[in-house]
């Protein structure tokens, strides 16, 4: 018994933070004939992540591309909102967004809307 317990217990030393945790995420809010895209970051332990937001979109006045990129230094207490960018005239849905994010640890990540 005591060999099972002292095995259980060496199984949880050395472990980091959840990799799978995605610590920024993109949030979007309808502002009239537009759309408000948010980037924000919450993690549960101190996180370090390069992020890039490439936006399109195809209002009624022309197309427009934009890339925003940053490192972001989390720490745990609360959500961060790390960029804000709003596309007017687009309430016929011709736009889309793709975050990718870089945890330190962890795995690159893509979060990807498309309005339907």
């Amino acid at each position: 018994m005591a060999m099972v317990l002292a095995m259980a217990m060496l199984a949880g030393l050395g472990k980091g933070p959840d990799v799978t945790e995605k610590p920024i995420q993109l949030v979007t809010e309808s502002v009239g004939n537009g759309v408000r895209l948010i980037v924000v970051g919450d993690v549960t332990v101190p996180t370090e992540a390069s992020y890039a937001l490439e936006v399109s979109s195809d209002a009624a006045g022309g197309g427009n591309k934009s890339v925003q990129r940053g490192t972001a230094r989390l720490v745990p207490g609360g959500e961060t909102r790390l960029m804000t960018l709003t596309l007017g005239n687009v309430g016929h849905g011709q736009w889309s967004a793709t975050l990718s994010v870089d945890p330190k640890p962890g795995r690159l990540y893509r979060e990807q809307i498309r309005p339907d």
